[in-house]
């Protein structure tokens, strides 16, 4: 295993990464060996940053969804926490709102699906 630390927001975190998910480096003999191989390590990195990304407007958007729903005999409080939610997270109030309708628009996340 190796351990990678690296800074999320305003914290240090620190994550294993399980060895035989690593990509092997073994020096590329020729350029075009080489090229292919970058090509292929970006590609994965993007997708995986592509994955986290759905993953986390996904989970933030049912948080959202899920607390205006159990608040819901509240008249206007949906409207309350789009509105003070970015305040309190410094954070777009467009951004949050996109992120709780796609929350709520797809109520169930399958660990098998990959999206391409």
């Amino acid at each position: 295993m190796l351990r990678v630390t690296r800074s999320v927001g305003a914290y240090w975190t620190s994550e294993r990464i399980p060895r035989h998910s690593m990509i092997p480096i073994t020096a590329p003999v020729t350029y075009a060996e080489l090229k292919r191989r970058v090509q292929e390590t970006l590609l994965i990195g993007e997708r995986r940053i592509e994955e986290a990304k759905v993953l986390t407007y996904w989970t933030t958007g049912r948080l959202i969804h899920e607390h205006v729903l159990r608040h819901k005999e509240k008249t206007y409080y949906g409207k309350e926490v789009v509105v003070r939610l970015p305040e309190d997270l410094e954070i777009s109030q467009a951004v949050l709102y996109k992120r709780a309708w796609f929350g709520a628009l797809y109520p169930i996340v399958s660990a098998r699906t990959k999206l391409t």
